[in-house]
């Protein structure tokens, strides 16, 4: 629970494209309920906001748990995103720190970094940032233990075994290996999102500036 009036719905298990799939359709259903103000999508979970007060946990629960069995993985309307990207350079502050963790040279991150063909599974935390899944096990490089004060809006960053792009110039706990000029939100537009979930987004190497 979160508070009185909200849920965080976390199936078991890692996070993969098919479990994201069933939460989309089951918060499809969730956000038909009566009670239900809205539904939110994080990384292979999903927050239910409730108008009122939960009274009846363990009636809401189960009915949670009967919908997520029912679930199938939804279809979602997807479009393929290539974008440009410079890995190295200035912005690549953490690129030592990932060659030394993964040891890799940039041209290899580079590489290995690209070749997927990566799924946005959820985009939250700030407008825009889009939690992309898919990447390579050998990129692996855990969250920062101390963020740094200021990563540029842009940056490619790694932080566990995911990969996203920074949507706003800000303290940041990702390592960032590179950089995309690219809005991922502009309020002027009708869709204000550039990714939105179930989007696949490819990386296409444009740079690549040794240190």
């Amino acid at each position: 629970m979160l508070g009185t009036s909200a849920v965080i719905v976390q199936p078991e298990g890692e996070p993969n494209l098919d479990i994201q799939r069933r939460l989309w359709s089951m918060g499809q259903c969730v956000e038909l309920w009566p009670d239900v103000q809205e539904v939110v999508f994080g990384m292979t979970n999903m927050m239910v906001v409730c108008h009122v007060p939960i009274l009846l946990k363990e009636e809401f629960f189960s009915h949670l748990v009967k919908t997520w069995e029912k679930a199938e993985p939804a279809r979602s309307k997807s479009k393929v995103v290539e974008i440009p990207t410079t890995y190295g350079g200035e912005f690549a502050v953490d690129i030592r720190a990932v060659m030394q963790r993964t040891g890799l040279s940039l041209p290899e991150i580079a590489q290995l970094h690209s070749e997927p063909l990566y799924d946005v599974f959820a985009v939250g935390s700030v407008p825009g940032f889009a939690y992309l899944g898919g990447m390579n096990p050998k990129l692996f490089v855990p969250r920062k233990e101390t963020p740094s004060l200021s990563i540029e809006k842009g940056s490619l960053t790694i932080g566990g075994m995911q990969t996203a792009i920074s949507a706003l110039t800000g303290p940041n706990g990702w390592n960032s290996i590179g950089f995309c000029n690219i809005d991922l939100f502009d309020i002027s537009k009708k869709y204000p999102c550039f990714l939105t979930p179930g989007d696949k987004v490819k990386f296409i190497i444009d740079k690549i500036i040794n240190i």
